[in-house]
Parts: structure tokens; C-alpha cells; sequence
């Protein structure tokens, strides 16, 4: 069973940057089949994909940081 945490004030769309990534057809397979997976798995859910994409993206780069450690600040553009 997959557990979300709902925050106590919703988030809006304005509040996320947009991303844009070219991906082989083998890793749209795989989203594919993961989000069809999620939906499975949790009916009544409809998880869209851009939605499997960022839990996704957050999973990996946590596992990251369990591997390699936090990751440094980006160095501000000096002015």
C-alpha cells in the first residue's frame, strides 16, 4: 500500500517549476508501465503522469543523497 502525505495547505501548479527532458521510447515504456503499475496497484487513485514523473525524480535523488551524501548548494550568479 503507498501511503502520500498530504500537506495542510494544498499546493498550486504556480508553486513547481516546469521541466522538459527528451527520453528514449524504452523510458516511456517504463513510465508507462510504472504509472500503469500505480493505478493497478491503488484504484480510485488515476495517478496522471507527471505525477509519476516527480515521485520518480524525488525517489532517485533521494537515493542519491543516501549514497553520495547531500547534495552541495548551486553557487549564486554573481551580479
Amino acid at each position: 500500500m503507498i501511503v502520500y502525505k498530504i500537506p495542510i495547505s494544498m499546493v498550486t501548479s504556480e508553486e513547481f517549476a516546469i521541466v522538459s527532458a527528451r527520453i528514449s521510447p524504452e523510458t516511456q515504456d517504463k513510465l508507462e508501465r510504472y504509472l500503469h503499475y500505480l493505478n493497478e496497484r491503488e484504484p480510485g487513485l488515476n495517478v496522471k503522469m507527471s505525477t509519476a514523473v516527480r515521485m520518480l525524480i524525488v525517489r532517485g535523488l533521494d537515493q542519491l543523497e543516501k549514497e553520495i551524501g547531500p547534495l552541495p548548494p548551486v553557487p549564486r550568479s554573481k551580479r
